[in-house]
């Protein structure tokens, strides 16, 4: 991975920001009429609000500090596996046949959210500090441990189940070690993983209510009102939309009801009341938001920094390109978030305080940078 300095790295630091902040505005923005929907027109997006902004404040911090967190980087995942760990024993809520919520006071936390931004910091302080993988003799040596901080986490969302998870977090895992990996030998052995895991996934991990939706997914007609309900609400408030949209809370007035319009429906209400050219300036600056983190990561000096921000990168853009495919009717309905646009605390603290650690590092080369020069 690049790490020279460029003129305009600062640039893209301060449009990642903006691109941030543009969306999760716009989120908040659709919140408060998918509030009005459920008839809580204002708990729904000052609840969302307060998340944002202590999201905020841990992404000022972390841009800050950032340098000092290589240090601590395996904290997160060693919470996130706890977390997990007494989820998956048990003690987490259960919803649809998957547990994957542990309830605290006044608090929430989603094991899987936990489980993704801890294997990036994990996989980042793998490959930074501890194993070089690019002058590792044998390609296996530089690819045991990564794949062991892999495996655990895996294995802790298949006890839940989570396959959503599952798919997001082998995904940024593939993205971060193809980046670091360049021996022909390993990139064949994780595309092979790659290849397997949704075989694996259908046979070990897929829940009977997973199963249903693939399968409304390739026949929509079979089941519409069943497993297939979500799907099709979703689609027809997107084409509802058309270019213009129908204006803010009209959603509320359509003729049905799209089950978690608040999470995993988030873009097809926003879709509906703002249209097609909604929906693009919501996924423009999303896209901008992602290609600045890319950016960013080729242009920084800092070995850490630009490992995360790749990773964070592939992490938003999984997770983004899932929702729109639901959303579009173009893939099963998986029930996958849209960064910083869907409710969720734990999702927009995380996500703001990683483009946090990633705008830090960049603004660091790029004033080391400018005091050489």
């Amino acid at each position: 991975m690049a790490s020279t300095t460029h003129p305009t790295l600062k640039i893209w630091c301060w449009l990642v920001v903006s691109a941030a902040l543009a969306v999760t505005a716009l989120g908040l923005l659709n919140l408060g009429s998918i509030g009005a929907m459920s008839g809580q027109p204002a708990s729904l997006w000052t609840t969302q609000l307060l998340w944002s902004l202590l999201g905020l404040g841990c992404g000022v911090a972390a841009a800050l500090w950032g340098q000092r967190f290589t240090r601590f980087a395996l904290v997160p995942y060693g919470l996130a596996l706890v977390v997990a760990l007494a989820v998956a024993l048990g003690s987490g809520v259960r919803i649809n046949g998957a547990s994957q919520w542990l309830a605290l006071p006044g608090v929430r936390l989603h094991s899987g959210t936990l489980l993704q931004l801890g294997l990036i910091t994990a996989l980042t302080w793998c490959v930074h500090r501890v194993v070089q993988l690019r002058g590792a003799r044998r390609w296996w040596v530089g690819l045991a441990l990564p794949l062991g901080l892999v495996l655990v986490p895996l294995a802790l969302l298949y006890r839940q189940p989570d396959m959503v998870s599952m798919l997001i977090a082998l995904v940024v895992a593939i993205v971060i070690l193809a980046l670091e990996l360049r021996t022909l030998v390993a990139a064949i052995v994780l595309a092979v993983l790659g290849s397997v895991a949704p075989f694996i996934l259908w046979s070990f991990v897929f829940g009977a209510y997973q199963r249903q939706r693939l399968a409304a997914f390739l026949d929509p007609g079979a089941n519409p009102e069943g497993a297939g309900y979500h799907s099709a609400m979703s689609v027809k408030l997107v084409h509802a939309g058309q270019l213009g949209g129908q204006g803010w809370g009209a959603a509320g007035r359509f003729d049905g009801f799209l089950p978690d319009a608040h999470s995993t429906g988030v873009l097809a209400v926003w879709t509906h009341e703002w249209g097609a050219l909604g929906a693009g300036l919501l996924l423009g600056l999303l896209l901008l938001l992602v290609l600045g983190l890319i950016m960013v990561a080729r242009r920084t000096e800092e070995r850490f920094g630009a490992v995360f921000a790749a990773g964070t990168a592939a992490w938003l853009l999984v997770q983004a390109g899932i929702h729109v495919g639901s959303a579009l009717g173009l893939i099963p309905y998986l029930g996958a978030k849209l960064p910083l646009v869907s409710f969720g605390g734990s999702g927009v603290v995380f996500t703001l305080g990683c483009v946090g650690l990633v705008v830090g590092s960049g603004l660091r080369s790029a004033g080391r940078s400018h005091r050489r020069g």
